[in-house]
């Protein structure tokens, strides 16, 4: 938050591990490299929440991600 003091960083490893998938739909259309692509695919995920240091009085501190 702009208002607060600090800045924070948060590292995830949602995406870590990509799928492979490849979309046969445009098989006709498209060469056969761009039918492949990387993709994050989840079974389950949760909120996290971080509270952010040097927040003023009248601003939330608290800061959630997947």
């Amino acid at each position: 938050r702009k208002e607060c003091a600090y800045c924070l960083t948060i590292n995830t490893t949602i995406c870590a591990g990509y799928c492979m998938t490849r979309d046969v739909n445009g098989k006709l259309f498209l060469p056969k490299y761009a039918l492949s692509q990387d993709v994050c695919t989840y079974r389950d995920f949760m909120y996290m929440t971080a509270e952010i240091p040097g927040c003023p009085r009248h601003v939330t501190p608290y800061f959630s991600y997947p």
